[in-house]
This record gives C-alpha cells, structure tokens and sequence, in this order.
C-alpha cells in the first residue's frame, strides 16, 4: 500500500529529524527505514527498526 508507506516514511522522519536528541532515552532508538522485495519486482513491506523497550503501558499494574 504506497500510502502506508508514504506515513511510515513520515514516522522515521519525525525519529531523524524532531526526536533525535530524546532517542534513548525517552523514545526507542530508531536504526533505520528498509524496503523489503521479492525478485526485485516491486516493494512488498517498509518498515522501521526501533530499540525494543520492553513491554507496553497498556499491559503495567498500575494499581489505581
């Protein structure tokens, strides 16, 4: 889907560009954008690498 990896595309610039300096720390580090294809025929998937930071904040006790 072009538009899926048009706003993928956006996502790994706002990573490089507006959270460097928080990559780390307060974001997960961003290693790169890959295009993944099958014969060199077309891009099938993009996707973004980021540091993995453990499990979400949806799944946390918080005990309230």
């Amino acid at each position: 889907n072009p538009y899926a990896a048009k706003r993928l595309a956006g996502k790994y610039s706002l990573y490089v560009n507006k959270l460097e300096a928080l990559q780390g720390s307060t974001v997960p580090r961003c290693y790169g954008i890959f295009d993944s294809s099958h014969d060199n025929t077309r891009v099938l998937q993009t996707s973004i690498l980021l540091e993995y930071l453990g499990e979400p904040l949806s799944r946390w006790d918080w005990g309230f």
